[in-house]
């Protein structure tokens, strides 16, 4: 998968990736990422998200670079899963998708006043 470079396959990790990130904004508990709960503000939510998309693509773009060096054992393909290699870059994209979460939500102090104007 990771072989081939494609725009079909930027589109499609790009769009895993943001729907990863972005989907708790559609659970029952209602939104906290694009919400006043959140102190971030919407412009900052973005950057991060286009920076962390953009190492996402590089690093999918310089795998295909790699894979041709890797041992045979970890770019053969296992059945229809996949191989070791993609295993090991999607578990990365979930790991990436963590951390951004992390970023990008700043809950507001129940007890405290809106700060959005210090990020502004």
């Amino acid at each position: 998968m990771l072989k081939d470079f494609s725009w079909f396959s930027f589109l499609l990790y790009g769009a895993m990736y943001s729907a990863f990130v972005f989907s708790g904004e559609a659970s029952k508990d209602g939104p906290l990422i694009f919400s006043r709960r959140n102190r971030r503000p919407i412009a900052a939510i973005l950057g991060f998200h286009a920076v962390f998309l953009a190492i996402l693509l590089e690093s999918l773009r310089l795998a295909a670079y790699f894979e041709p060096s890797l041992p045979d054992w970890m770019s053969d393909k296992a059945g229809r899963v996949g191989t070791c290699y993609d295993f090991f870059f999607v578990i990365l994209m979930l790991i990436m998708g963590f951390i951004e979460r992390r970023l990008i939500v700043v809950k507001a102090d129940a007890n405290s006043p809106d700060e959005r104007e210090n990020y502004s």
